[in-house]
């Protein structure tokens, strides 16, 4: 059963439609397509964005490309080097102090020395806690550095002495 109300046609919910189109000034058409202009080419901008945050994405999701994983293992190879290299340059520098303080063993000096504190300053501390690791400051020997060897002045009896072997000589030499 059908109710009278709901199968008849209501004429109020119908649209009117008009035979005559309806006119606007230019002025308004022109600012509409302008509006409507822009936001075509925001779209396509947009669209543009979106797509290269798409590869983008796929590209973070698909991993770390090869030329990237290259980088960081020559990235962590310098590091690596140079860390070596100013770890030698201190050592380097801490051997030569520990030979210019007199050390016996420059080497046994820098593997004693606690390399945190300040290594001049350890250094000296080492040799005042550990004398025997320091050569102790010798005279100069005679030939090999130092003055050169003289014999020392005669003595009065070493003079007495070779006058007498001198006057020996002499005398026999003028019997003989």
């Amino acid at each position: 059963m059908v109710d009278e109300g709901e199968t008849g046609e209501n004429e109020m919910d119908e649209p009117e439609i008009e035979d005559e189109p309806k006119r606007f000034d230019a002025a308004y058409v022109f600012g509409l397509r302008s509006q409507a202009k822009g936001y075509r080419l925001k779209l396509r901008e947009e669209e543009r964005k979106l797509e290269l945050l798409k590869n983008e994405l796929e590209t973070l999701q698909s991993g770390p490309s090869p030329e990237l994983l290259e980088a960081r293992e020559s990235l962590a190879r310098t590091e690596r080097q140079l860390a070596d290299l100013e770890d030698e340059q201190k050592k380097t520098a801490i051997l030569k102090e520990a030979e210019r303080l007199g050390f016996r063993n420059p080497t046994d000096a820098y593997k004693l020395l606690d390399l945190d504190d300040d290594p001049s300053a350890g250094l000296r501390k080492l040799a005042a806690d550990n004398p025997f690791l320091v050569e102790r400051p010798t005279a100069p020997t005679p030939g090999v550095g130092g003055p050169p060897i003289t014999p020392p002045p005669p003595t009065a009896t070493e003079l007495f002495a070779q006058m007498l072997r001198n006057g020996v000589r002499g005398a026999r030499g003028g019997r003989g």
